[in-house]
């Protein structure tokens, strides 16, 4: 348990050390000079999103991780199909469920379609999640 979560705590950190730096341009030494370079680096990086978001038809997320979610952001009106490997939680890793459970929970309200990977889980999906039995796809 100790290990696992040191290894989230860790993954989180180098998450937001790496997106710390995300958009941001040297140079400038003024702060209005810098805040413009920042609000167009913005606006780059949301228009070069755009126009890759026009050619993705799907997305498929095959395992829930930090990333799906900025993920799922970035190209909000892109489809997305979500796998949720396990819908019932576990005994044991009481921490690592709740958190991992918050993020399912956000990416199957987000998500176009979910998909399981046993037959059993659909009906429980669609309750867990509110979702229509039809949003729910079953791959054996």
């Amino acid at each position: 348990m100790k290990k696992k979560l040191v290894v989230v705590l860790l993954s989180a950190a180098m998450c937001v050390a790496a997106l710390g730096g995300c958009g941001s341009k040297a140079g400038s030494s003024s702060d209005s000079s810098k805040k413009t370079a920042e609000n167009s680096s913005i606006e780059d990086d949301q228009k070069a999103a755009d126009e890759v978001a026009k050619k993705i038809d799907a997305i498929y997320v095959p395992m829930c991780t930090y990333w799906s979610y900025f993920i799922s952001s970035i190209f909000s009106d892109v489809p997305v199909y979500y796998t949720i490997h396990d819908p019932i939680p576990h005994s044991g890793e009481h921490l690592l469920n709740r958190i991992y459970q918050i993020i399912y929970k956000y990416e199957a309200r987000k998500a176009y379609k979910i998909i399981v990977l046993s037959k059993r889980f659909e009906q429980a999906v669609a309750n867990l999640y509110q979702r229509k039995l039809t949003d729910i796809l079953y791959i054996p």
